[in-house]
């Protein structure tokens, strides 16, 4: 049995300690747009101080990658999206971060692949994006995807 490697899409403040405590036991590439954020990552520093040096050098010893390739993303077969659900002052969420980050790993799916989107959004607020999360998932679930949304 082929062992699972995950993709951890979004190295923020919640993206990037799941990637070092998944690296702990699994196979990791974490992702992000942000040369700057893996850049620093890579020296073993963690800017949100949500991991200590430490344990991002553990983790990066331990086998754990970032990068900003996202064809890397196509070696993957387990995603979690972590990226940020901003609201503006009317509450309203802005999706285009979990869009782009969503089509991102749309490009690197296959079948056998599992899929999870983390969002911030309250509860009120996530009827919107189970509306979002239907539109492009159905297709997925029809493919094969184990797919799942959790806050």
């Amino acid at each position: 049995m082929k062992k699972d490697m995950i993709g951890i899409i979004g190295l923020g403040y919640v993206g990037f300690p799941l990637a070092c405590l998944f690296a702990r036991k699994h196979k990791v590439i974490g992702f992000d747009r942000n040369e700057r954020r893996v850049g620093e990552i890579l020296q073993g520093t963690d800017s949100t101080g949500e991991v200590s040096d430490e344990k991002v050098r553990m983790a990066l010893d331990a086998g754990m990658e970032c990068t900003t390739d996202k064809e890397r993303l196509k070696e993957c077969n387990v995603f979690i999206i972590a990226v940020p659900t901003p609201i503006d002052r009317h509450r309203n969420p802005e999706l285009s971060p979990l869009e782009k980050a969503s089509m991102t790993v749309g490009e690197a799916l296959s079948g056998g692949h599992s899929y999870l989107r983390k969002h911030g959004l309250s509860r009120r607020d996530g009827g919107v994006l189970r509306t979002h999360a239907g539109k492009g998932l159905g297709t997925m679930l029809q493919q094969g995807f184990l797919c799942g949304l959790f806050s």
